[in-house]
């Protein structure tokens, strides 16, 4: 639960009419009571009215304590500033007055000289002392004050008031200098918030308040303090200690920070005079420095070796950039030297010669065991003496070979390079060449025809430099570029020829096979249709295709012909009575012309005549057939099975029955069927 206000309009409404007065010195505030029963204050200067009790009408005991008293609904609960607790008992430091007496003694500033522990005072064992001047440390707490009677009442016996009289003193009075001090330091004034925050913070450093404190610690070492009060609400002053404690905590950090810097500098000086390798260890640089002042002063083990592993990550580091640094200048140097070496190049052979031209620049462990640098293979580099050879600072034989596989992408680089510039100019000559023989062609033009052939073309440009440069190279060779014109030739007398076939059909031009040429050439001419040299051949394609297209027409006609004449023999196959064997043109003559396909056919006489001969030819063929049908049944009945087959063996050639009924079938016209 929060204490929450309410409207100010609102509490005037509900005021009641018999105002209750306050204490003497604070009439400008009134208490009032609301139809509610809630009780509410009013300032009749101000025109101001709250739920809230004002500071002015609150006794000291309501004015040092934590606790603020709120009405909601008409019952009152109260609400602790520092804890943010409410609760709907009254808190018993409200409610005991020894309690209340400790709040009030909190709120208002006691001298040193009245601080007497009761236990002293009873017993008289201690002389009273009055002090000469009023101070902060003077000042003692009621709580210092009380924890001070409750050890006094545990280190001394009782005293039997039956048998020694009470004796108490009268308070010592301070003296009126002081007393004026005091006032004037209660009443204190500051002109603006800043100087206020500014006094309360030094007030929190003159009580030396920690940056690990509580708010309530706090509070219990300077609430007696007058400076306290120089915010007037709880919640200024939490918020100044807090602040308070964020600057003291950032001061606190960057001392450390900086005491941290000054021992890692002089930590690693230490480290600089001892023989660090780049295998080095912190338990061999504990054992070297154990006794150092360096080394007692990190303030944990753990300090020294993270400060061990960032001296040697920050050396390895360096000794990294330098060895690359060198290797990578030697390796440079190296690829000079091999600059101009050949794709054929082999490195057995090359590796020799490097080793013998670089041997200063090689790692000494390299080097001939003479030389002044040779290192043996498990010599130690300390990484701060920059007079010894760094063993791993120089050549490898990896490196070496790096060298050369560079060299060698260089020199096939360049070769492909050399390479493809030959095979560019190459092309460009082969192009120039081609380019050359179509002007050759062009030249030519007017001995190319759409029917020319090479061997008539080649002996005109056999001796041409232009024909002779194209001999020999890649790509379309002189005999294709020539077929390639001739083609194009028949492409373009192709497109003239449909423009004068189209032009043709306009002006409806027949175009017959004996169509003579000056004929066409003059409907050309009249046209102004620029046909060039090659309207002969024109003509020709134009006679070929007119021939064609006669051929055409005559083969239609033709199978025209033969469907009439298929139609009407067809026709005296269905007549009724149906012609005989012995039937005659004549005769029939007059009723086959009744037919409507013997109109069809009225122009063709001969043919006619033809188709009626046939029709009587396989009606006797027919009736042959059916005699002999009728002679082979009566042989059938009067001769046995044997004398039977025998016979159709002599009268088929001994064929087989499915090789007779071939033969009979052969010799039926299209559409007839076996009796």
């Amino acid at each position: 639960m929060s204490p929450q206000n309410r409207d100010n309009t609102a509490l005037a409404a509900n005021r009641d009419d018999h105002p209750t007065m306050a204490a003497a010195g604070n009439a400008a505030w009134t208490e009032h009571v609301s139809s509610e029963g809630r009780t509410y204050y009013h300032n009749r200067e101000t025109g101001v009215t709250t739920w809230e009790k004002p500071d002015e009408l609150k006794t000291p005991q309501e004015r040092a304590s934590v606790w603020k008293e709120y009405s909601k609904d008409g019952r009152s609960y109260w609400y602790n500033t520092v804890t943010k607790k409410s609760t709907w008992t009254k808190p018993a430091e409200l409610t005991d007055p020894a309690n209340a007496k400790l709040a009030l003694d909190m709120d208002q500033p006691v001298p040193a000289a009245s601080v007497i522990p009761p236990a002293m005072q009873v017993t008289g064992q201690l002389p009273l002392q009055r002090p000469s001047m009023l101070s902060r440390e003077a000042v003692v707490s009621p709580q210092l004050q009380q924890a001070a009677v409750e050890r006094t009442h545990v280190n001394t016996p009782p005293v039997s008031t039956s048998s020694r009289p009470l004796f108490r003193p009268p308070p010592p009075v301070p003296p009126a200098k002081a007393l004026e001090t005091m006032r004037r330091q209660q009443q204190r004034e500051y002109k603006t918030a800043e100087e206020a925050e500014t006094a309360f913070l030094e007030m929190l450093k003159a009580h030396k308040v920690g940056s690990e404190w509580s708010w309530e610690q706090t509070l219990r070492t300077v609430v007696n303090d007058p400076d306290y009060r120089a915010l007037k609400t709880a919640h200024e002053r939490k918020d100044a200690f807090y602040k308070y404690i964020g600057q003291l905590r950032e001061q606190e950090r960057e001392q450390r920070q900086q005491q941290l810097k000054q021992r890692r500098e002089e930590f690693f000086k230490m480290l600089d005079s001892l023989p660090v390798t780049e295998f080095t260890r912190y338990r061999k640089i504990r054992h070297l420095a154990k006794d150092l002042p360096q080394y007692t002063a990190l303030l944990s083990e753990n300090e020294g070796k993270q400060l061990f592993d960032e001296y040697m990550a920050k050396c390895l580091r360096h000794l990294k950039d330098a060895r690359y640094r060198i290797r990578d200048d030697r390796l440079k140097e190296v690829i000079d030297f091999l600059k101009d070496i050949g794709i054929s190049a082999r490195w057995p052979e090359t590796k020799v010669r490097l080793m013998e031209r670089f041997q200063e620049l090689l790692m000494p462990v390299l080097q001939p065991a003479d030389s002044a640098k040779h290192m043996a293979m498990d010599a130690v580099y300390l990484i701060n003496d920059d007079k010894r050879v760094d063993p791993e600072a120089g050549l490898s034989v990896l490196d070496l070979m790096e060298a050369f596989e560079r060299a060698m992408a260089d020199a096939e680089a360049r070769d492909s390079d050399i390479r493809k510039r030959e095979k560019d100019a190459m092309f460009r000559r082969e192009r120039h060449n081609r380019e050359k023989f179509h002007e050759l062609l062009e030249e030519h033009r007017s001995l190319i025809t759409p029917v020319s052939t090479w061997s008539e073309f080649y002996p005109a440009i056999k001796g041409d430099l232009r024909y002779t440069n194209m001999l020999g190279q890649p790509g379309s060779t002189p005999l294709e570029l020539f077929w390639d014109k001739v083609e194009l030739l028949n492409e373009d007398i192709y497109h003239d020829r449909k423009r004068i076939e189209e032009v043709m059909r306009d002006h409806r031009f027949k175009m017959n096979v004996d169509t003579p040429f000056e004929q066409v050439k003059q409907f050309v001419e009249e046209r102004a249709m620029a046909s060039g040299p090659h309207l002969e051949y024109i003509y020709q394609q134009l006679v070929i295709k007119a021939k064609r297209k006669k051929e055409e027409e005559e083969e239609r006609a033709e199978r025209h012909r033969k469907r009439l004449l298929d139609d009407f023999k067809y026709a005296l196959y269905d007549l009724e009575p149906p012609i005989g064997p012995e039937s005659v043109w004549d005769k029939e003559k007059a009723r086959i012309e009744k037919l409507p396909e013997f109109r069809d056919i009225y122009d063709y006489e001969d043919d006619r005549r033809k188709v009626f001969e046939h029709v009587v030819q396989r009606a006797r063929e027919k009736a042959e057939q059916r005699r002999r049908r009728r002679d082979s049944e009566s042989h059938k009945r009067s001769r046995s099975p044997v004398s039977d087959r025998a016979y159709l063996d002599h009268e088929y050639g001994g064929r087989s029955k499915e090789a007779r009924q071939e033969v009979n079938a052969s010799d039926l016209e299209e559409g007839e069927m076996i009796i």
